[in-house]
Order: C-alpha cells, then sequence, then structure tokens
C-alpha cells in the first residue's frame, strides 16, 4: 500500500464518518435543503 492509496483510504473513513455523525445527530443537509426548496421564504403562520 503506497501513500495515495493510505491517503484515500483516510479520506474515506472522514467522509464515511461525517456521514454518519450527521444523520445521528442533527437533521441531515440534503434533508434541510428539501425543506428548504419546498417552504415559501415568508412565515405562513
Amino acid at each position: 500500500m503506497d501513500t495515495s492509496q493510505l491517503f484515500c483510504l483516510v479520506f474515506f473513513l472522514c467522509f464515511v464518518y461525517i456521514f454518519i455523525y450527521s444523520q445521528h445527530f442533527g437533521r441531515p443537509r440534503w434533508a434541510d435543503h428539501k425543506v428548504r426548496s419546498l417552504r415559501p421564504a415568508w412565515p405562513t403562520w
């Protein structure tokens, strides 16, 4: 295993960790973007 493969592995593991962390704690970013695109900018109450 050379340096580039090790770098890719570390990068991938960090990405997976951040993805799982965002799924468990707080709302995931894609859902937040989806909700923001569906609702109007002004308050609806």
